[in-house]
């Protein structure tokens, strides 16, 4: 490892993806009690198996509906359910169920090589 990894970065790197991958779960087990959660991913390098000592861990969560709010209201009321995950870094992304049947790239490539949680 290179000598410009921070302490948090090599702890991140350290890390198993059975620790990830559980972690992250249990973040979204969390979040469908209180949340209308549709389907939920693991996905980019983490998912691919091609992590890097800085590879986000990319969630996406797929939502019934935001209920009127925005986005970032959403990504507020996210925020403290992220709080005990803060040692994962998880990087959230939420979404409209609706998007799922979107043809972007990012879609796509997220059902494809995503791990549902």
């Amino acid at each position: 490892m290179g000598a410009n990894l921070s302490a948090d970065d090599t702890f991140l790197w350290a890390k198993t993806a059975d620790m990830v991958v559980g972690a992250a779960g249990h973040f979204v087990a969390k979040a469908r009690q209180e949340f209308p959660v549709v389907r939920a991913y693991l996905f980019g390098d983490w998912a691919r198996g091609l992590r890097r000592p800085r590879s986000p861990v990319s969630v996406a969560i797929f939502l019934k509906s935001f209920g009127g709010r925005t986005e970032r209201e959403m990504q507020k009321e996210f925020f403290r359910l992220k709080a005990p995950y803060h040692w994962v870094g998880l990087e959230l992304h939420l979404l409209e169920a609706e998007q799922l049947a979107s043809d972007s790239v990012f879609i796509v490539d997220m059902l494809e090589t995503g791990l549902a949680l």
